[in-house]
């Protein structure tokens, strides 16, 4: 995995009107928190952190931002858009120990056709978009596959029957119960 490096110049927090004009400048404003420091507003450049999000790792990347000269390992936290026009208006990086754990939400995505569904008329529906897993920072995987080719009307797939990668773990946090 190549490591990904995002330079970022510190802004004091403003306002409105100030973060208009970075946008009007290609810059993104931003805010990096986490690990028990202060918070550090900043501003990215758009083209940038877009190189930086389309790698094979996505939204899970392990982004160092290089501030001031330091770089500080961190993750995307949250990305707010434009509801009409989709661009990207604000960034939260949140500061990661490489040595340790942290949860985030991987995608999941089907692979291979379930002929025996398809067949007898039937439809291959999936529950679940993203499972939330916990790995550390370097281990997360861009997304999980799990193969439908086996799969026959009535069968199911389960959390249990993803195979994870060495390193990463899920948990479950509530279970429906049928009465």
């Amino acid at each position: 995995m190549a490591e990904i490096i995002l330079k970022a110049t510190p802004r004091p927090p403003q306002g409105t009107r100030p973060a208009r004009r970075l946008r009007g400048e290609g810059k993104v404003p931003g805010v990096v928190y986490g690990l028990g420091a202060d918070p550090v507003t900043l501003t990215v450049q758009w083209r940038e952190l877009r190189a930086a999000l389309i790698t094979e790792q996505g939204l899970n990347a392990v982004i160092n931002l290089e501030i001031d000269g330091s770089r500080t390992p961190t993750l995307l936290k949250d990305m707010q858009r434009h509801p009409v026009r989709r661009n990207i208006l604000h960034v939260d990086f949140i500061r990661v120990d490489l040595d340790k754990t942290v949860d985030v939400e991987v995608s999941i995505s089907l692979e291979g056709d379930a002929e025996l569904v398809a067949r007898e008329g039937g439809v291959v529906d999936q529950m679940m978009q993203a499972l939330l897993i916990t790995a550390k920072p370097a281990d997360i995987p861009s997304g999980l596959t799990i193969d439908i080719s086996n799969l026959r009307i009535g069968d199911a797939l389960r959390v249990s029957d993803i195979v994870l990668p060495a390193g990463v773990t899920t948990r479950v946090l509530s279970t429906k119960s049928s009465m």
